[in-house]
Order: structure tokens, then C-alpha cells, then sequence
């Protein structure tokens, strides 16, 4: 089933110093919560799972950070609901099959956000970036023409 929506509740982005060559960039992304919610669609009421996690892009040496909290809603039917619910409660963690869907989705809405507000505060980019480099185009021969 679907994930209906992926929202950021809380952004901080701060640089507290200078960026230099040694200045190295740490990803992290943690599930802190997973509970039910109820959302009218219509006349009709759909339990939902709230998915709550944490983001952070941490610039040593100290050289600023970008946290993000925020959470998923999942959509399924009420028996699936209840078992990713249980599975929290129980082991602290979403079902096997959901769990790289998750870090998905919350990876590829947090990147990006973050390489963007990285570039308001003149940090570097959280992830590699695709670099182009010049090239020498290779000197093609042409045949003489026989006479």
C-alpha cells in the first residue's frame, strides 16, 4: 500500500564556522516513533501509520549542521496497520519489507532538502555530486583519397 505523505515538522540549519578541505559531512537518519492516526478521506476514517524519524547532516569540525524531523503516513489496510504497530512496540523496528521502503523515501525527500539549504549557508553538499570533467577529443584520421 501507498505512502500518502512525507512532511518536514522541524528544520534547523546552521553554520558555525569555516569550511576547509578537511571539512568531512555525516549523514544519519533514525525511526524514533511509528503510531496510529486516524485521517477522514470523505465520509470514510482510515487508520493510517505515523512514521516519525529523524535527519541530520553533521559538518566536522564543527562547521555547522542541518536536522530535520518529520514524519510518513502509511496506508493499509487495518490488520497490516496493527501489525507494523506491534512490530514498533515489540522490537523497535518496522517490518523487514518496510523498512528499506521507508529509509527510501525519507532519504530521498531529506537529500535533497538538505543539499538546498546547504547552499543558503555556503556548506558543501551532503552527498557526492556528479563531477564533469574535459576531455581531449581523440583526432580522427581521414583516408587520402586514391588517385
Amino acid at each position: 500500500m501507498p505512502i500518502v505523505g512525507v512532511n518536514l515538522d522541524k528544520i534547523l540549519v546552521e553554520k558555525t564556522g569555516d569550511v576547509t578541505p578537511e571539512t568531512k559531512v555525516e549523514n544519519h537518519m533514525s525511526l524514533k516513533n511509528i503510531t496510529k492516526q486516524s485521517v477522514s478521506f470523505g465520509s470514510a476514517k482510515q487508520e493510517l501509520a505515523k512514521v516519525n524519524f529523524e535527519f541530520s547532516a553533521k559538518y566536522e569540525p564543527k562547521v555547522g549542521a542541518i536536522n530535520m524531523e518529520g514524519h510518513i503516513l502509511y496506508m493499509d489496510d487495518k490488520k497490516a496497520i496493527d501489525s507494523i504497530i506491534k512490530n514498533w512496540k515489540d522490537k523497535k523496528e518496522p517490518p523487514k519489507e518496510l523498512a528499506s521502503h521507508f529509509a527510501n523515501v525519507i532519504l530521498t525527500k531529506c537529500n535533497v532538502k538538505t543539499l538546498l539549504f546547504s547552499q543558503e549557508v555556503n556548506l558543501p553538499p551532503n552527498i557526492r555530486l556528479p563531477r564533469v570533467t574535459a576531455q581531449e577529443k581523440p583526432v580522427k584520421q581521414t583516408k587520402k583519397a586514391k588517385k
